[in-house]
């Protein structure tokens, strides 16, 4: 919490209600239904050029999606009082874990019958009733199963927000191919390679997706994402 949240967030609508909800039934001081800084009351899909269908065919999906105000998120969580606490530090659990239940050096996770206790690499102690490991495949706290030989996938996306010159442009409703009221979920397209090109092959052999965000006025987010690659 020292330094600001660098990534987008998402979600369905239904997801962020029932996420909020949860929230404000274990922590009744705790609201974060407003986090959010839009709200598209549709999404859209292209696949064009997977499985014959046309590049410009568009999917829509009549669902709601919002986009998280990280920043408003963040301060919400950095509040405490006696029903929940946040540890205001970017730390990494001290341990590591050997086998089923046993982590080195001692003490640094302990789980018991009402929670664990945790000692992070800066030396604060932390007891609680739930964990969120979110350090995905190189995490400390589980064991793998050793004669498992699969190399780890990972997701890689790099965004950036942009402000789109408009000065030629008659239809305002719409950014290039999007339209303004929409969320644009995913986009798999590669028609804008040239035909038979190194950049078309790779992006056959490692198909990413891109997605936009209209916000307001002219601005856009847009982010191209690899679901999944091994190396990233």
């Amino acid at each position: 919490y020292d330094r600001d949240w660098v990534p987008n967030y998402g979600a369905w609508i239904e997801e962020w209600e029932t996420v909020s909800s949860a929230f404000e039934q274990h922590a009744p001081n705790l609201s974060i239904a407003n986090c959010i800084d839009r709200t598209w009351e549709r999404t859209d899909c292209y696949f064009g050029g997977s499985f014959d269908i046309p590049m410009e065919e568009q999917f829509r999906i009549e669902r709601g999606y919002v986009r998280v105000d990280r920043f408003a998120l963040s301060d919400a969580l950095s509040e405490t009082n006696g029903n929940y606490k946040v540890i205001r530090a970017n730390h990494v659990v001290e341990g590591n874990n050997n086998c089923v239940n046993v982590h080195s050096p001692a003490g640094s996770l302990i789980h018991d019958d009402s929670g664990s206790t945790v000692r992070l690499s800066n030396g604060d102690v932390v007891r609680t009733k739930l964990i969120v490991d979110c350090t995905g495949h190189e995490t400390k706290l589980i064991t793998k199963d050793p004669s498992d030989p699969s190399i780890p996938g990972y997701q890689i996306a790099y965004g950036c927000s942009v402000e789109i010159d408009e000065s030629q442009v008659t239809d305002t409703t719409k950014f290039g191919p999007y339209s303004k009221d929409s969320m644009a979920l995913f986009d798999y397209r590669t028609d804008h390679f040239p035909p038979d090109s190194p950049e078309l092959k790779h992006a056959i052999k490692n198909p990413t997706f891109m997605y936009a965000m209209p916000l307001k006025d002219n601005k856009v987010f847009f982010e191209e994402t690899s679901l999944v690659a091994r190396p990233a």
